[in-house]
Formats: structure tokens, C-alpha cells, sequence
């Protein structure tokens, strides 16, 4: 959890500069958090949510992950095929950093209350 609010700060510096795809460069360990998918669901499952909304909000995270790293990545997932350069804009950058906070605090705030 650290690294990842570490991340939003080195995020809102970026955002500050106009670094707009290092904005998403820095929202790889928010990603991160995500990636254990058992304590994940635990955590959910334990503040109350369904196994169907689980799945649908993990899915639409996984989505939105996939799509910042068009950002970044030049070969496919397969790293056989090279995919043209996408520069990030102001609102792609805000966009990132939005789903960032807001993965961050959703985690957070059930980690919180569920101690």
C-alpha cells in the first residue's frame, strides 16, 4: 500500500509538470495492489460485496489497467507484435490518476474498517 501512495504523490508531481504519460508510468504499483486476486476477493467478500459484483468490478479494473498500458508498452501482451505509440493526453492522464485515487482509497478504506 505504501509504494502505491507513493506512486499517487509522484503522480500529482507529474500532473503538476504536464508529464502526462509519466503520469501513467507512475501508476504502475496502484496496478500492483490488484494483482494478489485471493486477498483481493477476501477483502471484498469480507465488507459485504457479492461473488458476481467482485467479478465485475475486478474484471473493469483489469480492463482499465490494460488500456493505461497502451501507454506504455510497445510490444502486445504476447510481445511478438510492436503497437504504435500512444501519446497520453491531459484528460488520459487525469483519467488515470482519478482510477488510481480511487482504487487506493476503496482498498484502503476497507482494510481500514475491517481490522
Amino acid at each position: 500500500m505504501n509504494k502505491s501512495i507513493d506512486a499517487i504523490k509522484k503522480m500529482e508531481e507529474n500532473l503538476n509538470r504536464g508529464e502526462w504519460n509519466g503520469v501513467i508510468e507512475d501508476s504502475r504499483p496502484v496496478w500492483e495492489l490488484l494483482r494478489n486476486q485471493d486477498e483481493l476477493k477476501d477483502l471484498l467478500i469480507r465488507d459485504g460485496y457479492t461473488e458476481p459484483a467482485f467479478t465485475d468490478l475486478n474484471e473493469g479494473i483489469k480492463k482499465l489497467f490494460d488500456f493505461s498500458s497502451k501507454f506504455i508498452h510497445k510490444l502486445d501482451k504476447d510481445k511478438k507484435n510492436t503497437m504504435p505509440d500512444i501519446k497520453a493526453s491531459k484528460e488520459d492522464a487525469y483519467l488515470i490518476y482519478a482510477l488510481s485515487m480511487n482504487v487506493v482509497n476503496l482498498i484502503s478504506k476497507k482494510m481500514q474498517r475491517l481490522k
